[in-house]
């Protein structure tokens, strides 16, 4: 391996080695352990909740094999008592908390963490929506841009109008780029920002809540 591959492998390692290190600390910090995930992850809903909870919680986002290591694979190696159950079951995209919160506290603050966003693209429509015939509220500057996102507009003396009823998405199908920015523009949103505990190790004590699903992805991006 060459001097420059290394260099360029050096940082990963690096940041690999800081990610165990930082969940093998707060394993000794916190007595509590939760995994969880969420179907629409949002950075600054996240940054918000690290803020509220900074006085007595940390979380962890990371490769699924590296966070396993920290944890520890069995029960000979693990970081503290039950953390390989947790390991065991990690996967898809989820993340840890470390807490000094219960089981009931962490559960009930979630809940109240629920907060709705604007869909992006990929994403499976909630329900069906289109744009009828007619004015739009939109200023006329818009015309291009809309009609880049496949809107049927036309401006006329000044107003923009729509000419055809336009489906911009049907329950089910998923989300285009174009149809996912129309929603935006119409101020519909349809995606939901909430956090579900799959498992936790409380006391030493495990317990696992739900099946993580298939389909989980946290994408760790920021809000337009």
């Amino acid at each position: 391996m060459s001097r420059l591959q290394q260099k360029r492998k050096q940082p990963k390692r690096e940041v690999k080695d800081k990610l165990i290190s930082n969940i093998q600390e707060a394993a000794q910090n916190y007595p509590n352990l939760f995994l969880f995930y969420s179907p629409v992850m949002r950075n600054n809903f996240m940054k918000e909740i690290r803020h509220d909870r900074v006085d007595d919680s940390i979380f962890f986002f990371g490769s699924n094999k590296v966070m396993q290591v920290a944890l520890g694979r069995t029960a000979d190696d693990e970081v503290k008592v039950g953390a390989h159950l947790i390991a065991e079951i990690l996967k898809g995209q989820c993340g840890l908390c470390f807490t000094k919160l219960s089981k009931d506290e962490l559960m009930k603050y979630f809940k109240t963490q629920k907060k709705e966003d604007f869909a992006k693209s990929g994403f499976t429509a909630l329900s069906d929506f289109v744009v009828p015939e007619g004015p739009l509220q939109f200023p006329g500057s818009m015309e291009v841009e809309l009609r880049t996102q496949h809107l049927p507009v036309e401006l006329k003396d000044g107003v923009l109008y729509n000419k055809d009823e336009y489906v911009v998405c049907k329950k089910g199908t998923q989300l285009t780029t174009q149809s996912a920015q129309l929603l935006k523009h119409f101020g519909v949103k349809m995606a939901q920002f909430e956090i579900h505990i799959v498992a936790f190790l409380e006391n030493g004590n495990f317990e696992k809540i739900e099946e993580m699903p298939q389909n989980a992805v946290m994408q760790m991006e920021e809000d337009d």
